[in-house]
């Protein structure tokens, strides 16, 4: 089993797996998921009842709605008055990208916050373990800020791409305004179009070759990820093509969790780098499997 380790991880050095396409991560994924079997029943182990979800994410879709009256209205009330300060307070700084403002950091997450009740939440973490197949783990919490703009030429993240720190994970999208087509939304195409997207392209991940126009997939559906606040998308960007933050009319303001599985591409450089500081005796035994490979 060392020596089969040893394979796989020199052969994820050499040929950076990541960024290569949809057969080669493919298969890199499930080898580590046969060698990983014994660490996804230990984490598995500490899920209650995977039954108490708030929905299922269907494979041939690869992303799940669920709409504010399935989450506890306490909850949706503390992350409401939580987020309006935050956001108030540093939606007009100066930041990096100025179509996605990310405003906090990890470290500033603390226990028994809305923000880490809603990225821990039972159902949350049972509905997503049910389409990864693994308890995930949870790398990033952030809120993040998109303000109006009429500049109709997409670059970066506006254009369809595939995120690329996972063969699969999910990213929760949580709206604390109400979203419509004039607000920018997340738009997407279904998994099953993705996938056939990937085979006939010969799609890969490098920089220079992982975004794609839409004239080269107009034959394809849209997905516009609009909803009332308080609803939330489920959505898996590594295996559903995607761009967000467009042109729009109207200010977005979303919270961004991302969770990952403990085989990602991702885990030698982010296992030690999540940043998040929390004390573990004040943790249950699933959250604390959540923020750990």
């Amino acid at each position: 089993m060392k020596l089969i380790k040893y394979i796989y991880n020199l052969f994820f050095s050499l040929f950076n797996i990541r960024f290569k396409g949809y057969y080669t991560r493919l298969s890199y994924f499930n080898l580590v998921k046969i060698i990983n079997k014994k660490n996804t029943l230990k984490r598995n182990s500490y899920l209650n009842n995977r039954n108490i979800n708030i929905g299922k994410i269907e494979n041939k879709k690869g992303f799940l709605k669920v709409e504010s009256e399935l989450i506890d209205k306490n909850l949706l009330e503390n992350l409401f008055n939580e987020t309006k300060i935050i956001f108030n307070e540093r939606k007009e700084k100066e930041y990096k990208n100025p179509n996605l403002k990310a405003l906090i950091k990890n470290n500033e997450v603390k226990i028994g916050s809305s923000l880490y009740k809603l990225a821990t939440n039972e159902k949350i973490i049972n509905t997503i373990a049910n389409y990864l197949g693994v308890v995930p783990v949870c790398t990033y919490i952030n809120l993040w800020y998109s303000p109006k703009k009429n500049n109709p030429n997409l670059e970066g993240s506006q254009l369809m791409h595939l995120d690329h720190e996972d063969f699969q994970q999910i990213k929760l999208f949580f709206f604390c305004e109400d979203v419509d087509k004039d607000t920018g939304p997340l738009v997407a195409l279904d998994q099953k179009d993705s996938t056939n997207i990937q085979k006939k392209l010969g799609y890969n991940l490098k920089e220079q070759n992982k975004r794609i126009s839409d004239n080269t997939l107009n034959k394809f559906k849209f997905n516009y990820l609009t909803g009332k606040k308080g609803d939330l998308y489920l959505v898996d960007t590594s295996q559903c093509f995607h761009a967000g933050s467009r042109t729009s009319k109207k200010d977005r303001y979303v919270i961004m969790i991302q969770y990952l599985t403990p085989y990602s591409y991702m885990k030698k450089f982010k296992q030690n780098n999540l940043n998040f500081k929390f004390d573990k005796n004040k943790m249950t035994n699933l959250e604390k499997i959540v923020f750990s490979f």
